[in-house]
């Protein structure tokens, strides 16, 4: 079923960036902290030498893109997979840009759900108000969750539920159960 991206689509603009124009270049811009704001806080600051209203127009495209589980998961799969795309095997991202942008996911990518999720799930994960959520087991899979109920903090109820249950079969060296788990998917 299809369903616009909305938030999920960050990691994916970051790592084009990184990929394209580099850290120094992006940073300049855009930080690396999390904001410490909700996802709903609306603030509005600007620089006089950008046309408020394209930005705003592109960022509003961006969120409203359509995507389904299926390709969000060829997203976080390519994520996951280094930068190479598990579908048609290009390598679509670099290394740096990769890893970068599961660092931000990591630290800030379920709104002020991120530092408890990080305990909790220990993945980079980011979600969207419209129920996705976006998990990347770094050199394993990707997952594309959607489901629309949402919590407080704007994540998805069943989406968080099924990345906290995905944490109990996290392999150990005794337990290689996120590998078996996978491969029954």
């Amino acid at each position: 079923m299809p369903f616009s991206i909305q938030s999920a689509c960050k990691p994916l603009n970051y790592a084009l960036a990184l990929n394209d124009l580099g850290s120094e270049v992006v940073h300049k811009h855009v930080g690396h902290e999390p904001s410490g704001e909700a996802f709903n806080q609306i603030k509005l600051g600007y620089d006089k030498d950008i046309i408020i209203n394209e930005v705003l127009d592109f960022y509003f495209q961006l969120c409203s893109m359509e995507i389904n589980c299926e390709s969000g998961s060829v997203i976080a799969a390519t994520l996951a997979n280094g930068g190479i795309c598990p579908i048609t095997g290009d390598k679509v991202l670099n290394g740096v840009s990769v890893r970068n942008t599961l660092s931000m996911m990591h630290s800030c990518g379920m709104y002020d759900y991120s530092g408890e999720f990080s305990f909790k799930v220990g993945l980079p994960a980011k979600s969207g108000v419209s129920g996705v959520i976006v998990l990347v087991v770094p050199n394993v899979a990707g997952f594309c969750l959607w489901s629309p109920p949402l919590d407080t903090y704007g994540n998805s109820v069943r989406a968080v539920e099924f990345c906290e249950v995905m944490e109990e079969i996290v392999p150990t060296d005794s337990n290689p159960g996120l590998y078996n788990a996978v491969l029954t998917l």
